[in-house]
């Protein structure tokens, strides 16, 4: 294959990295179908003794009770058959995979020598057949094994060695337990079939928030989520959202706490280190790709225009100027002052607005409304079906590349937005934060389902099941061209 071809091919890619980084936790949640082959045996509530194998230094610790997607599923399985043999192929349902079912599974991320690492803990019945279920469906892992537990690690390190040492480590139970800082018991529901607790890490500016949780409760067509956070003490009961969220946009965000520091340019790039500010408001609905002969030194094969606007209210002036004229001094953007206008590296175009009260990026201006309620700091809504069929590609009439490269390249853009349209079964996200005072912040939402006579947990291991098929197909033709180049 020609050399720029192979390069047109692979950067079709880019935009998914958030996904082939997350794959491998998607596996781990994917196993759920099979617990219907085990699910005859007696069920009762598994321990918390797995919670000792999670490193004190972790900032975000997810729990999954697999006696409770068993017990569904089940019921499920029994009085739906019709239902969930649509859904499920059984056929395809790997069994031997030494997976302990009646116990959790915890999902941790842990800062490790300057960089998150994410890990997983899982119980095994069988060691042997568990460390070849899970080499042969995680790329890059890395295993250590205790007494009964499993210790994976699910994302890379720059510093591996060191890392597998650690593992053994957590293992061996010689680290710390997170248990020691937080009492995860108090807050981590036994009938609630996912729990989060969070801890924001430190950044250079300062964060509202000290710590956190939500659970995820699995109900008919919806999956209602319900939490509670701590802000930090000294900031005074937080602000309200000064803007209303757009139900029109396929996403919308609004937050009066300075818990965002970092956004992506639409692309693999992240932007950190935001200076603090006093509002936000994001409404996206959706990008226009157009292809084009690859010749401006752009990282994209794309010029993207995003329908979106985002806006800043800030705080301080000239941390903001100077934060903009070191992107602009990095190389990260290019700024043309006369049309307002900017385009980063990778090829995004937006107009800017940048004065002593508000930063604004957006393609046709900033048009927002005002918010009612006087008790919400945070709210987000987001539409999946929309957010997918709203991503429009096209070639550049300006500068078209050869017709070769415009028929691979827009092929395999337009297969995998058509393999996405799988994961619209999840049809809108809901989630609020809402102040109770200097000393609380109550969360609540729902995410509801596009199919309102199914069940929310078998609709959810639909969705895993086509994510991880969705990302194993993405990652294997990546890495095959990465590796043909």
């Amino acid at each position: 294959m020609h050399k720029a071809t192979q390069f047109y091919i692979m950067i079709t890619f880019i935009s998914m990295v958030w996904v082939k980084k997350y794959a491998s936790i998607l596996v781990l949640l994917s196993i759920f179908p099979v617990a219907w082959v085990i699910g005859r045996n007696f069920i009762t509530e598994s321990g918390t003794e797995i919670y000792d194998y999670i490193p004190q230094g972790s900032d975000i610790v997810i729990e999954v009770n697999n006696v409770n997607f068993i017990s569904e599923f089940i019921y499920q399985r029994i009085y739906h058959e019709d239902y969930v043999m649509e859904k499920i192929d059984f056929e395809e349902i790997e069994t031997k995979t030494g997976i302990d079912y009646m116990s959790k599974i915890v999902l941790f991320r842990e800062q490790w020598a300057n960089e998150h690492v994410w890990m997983a803990v899982l119980a095994y019945s069988d060691k042997a057949s568990f460390k070849s279920y899970v080499e042969s469906n995680i790329e890059y892992t890395n295993m250590a094994f205790g007494d009964n537990y499993a210790i994976i690690q699910l994302s890379k390190s720059s510093n591996q060695a060191k890392l597998d040492a650690h593992l053994k480590q957590i293992a061996q139970k010689e680290i710390k337990p997170f248990t020691a800082r937080v009492d995860l018991s108090k807050y981590f529901k036994t009938d609630k079939e996912i729990n989060c607790y969070f801890i924001p890490p430190s950044s250079k500016v300062k964060n509202h928030l000290i710590d956190g949780y939500i659970s995820f409760d699995f109900k008919a067509d919806k999956i209602f989520i319900d939490g509670e956070f701590t802000p930090v003490s000294g900031f005074g009961e937080p602000d309200p959202i000064a803007y209303a969220i757009d139900e029109n946009m396929a996403f919308s965000l609004r937050s009066s706490l300075n818990i965002f520091n970092s956004i992506y340019w639409f692309s693999k790039e992240r932007i950190k280190d935001i200076p603090e500010y006093s509002q936000l408001a994001l409404d996206y609905d959706g990008v226009k790709l157009f292809m084009y002969d690859n010749h401006f030194g752009y990282d994209f094969p794309f010029k993207t225009f995003p329908e979106m606007q985002t806006r800043f209210d800030i705080i301080n002036p000239k941390q903001w100027s100077d934060f903009f004229d070191t992107l602009e001094a990095n190389g990260q953007i290019k700024r043309d002052t006369l049309t307002r206008s900017i385009v980063t590296q990778h090829g995004a175009f937006f107009q800017y607005q940048l004065n002593d009260q508000i930063f604004e990026l957006s393609r046709n201006g900033v048009t927002l409304k005002p918010a009612k309620s006087s008790n919400v700091c945070f709210d987000m809504q987001i539409k999946v079906a929309p957010l997918i069929e709203n991503t429009k590609l096209a070639v550049d009439q300006d500068n078209p590349p050869p017709l070769g490269i415009q028929m691979i390249g827009m092929g395999v853009a337009k297969d995998m937005i058509a393999d996405m349209k799988v994961l619209a079964n999840v049809e809108k996200i809901r989630f609020q934060l809402m102040s109770e005072g200097e000393s609380k912040i109550k969360a609540s939402g729902e995410v509801q389902m596009e199919n309102r006579k199914g069940q929310s947990i078998i609709e959810t291991l639909l969705f895993a099941r086509e994510s991880f098929y969705f990302i194993s197909q993405a990652v294997e033709i990546s890495s095959d061209i990465q590796s043909a180049q």
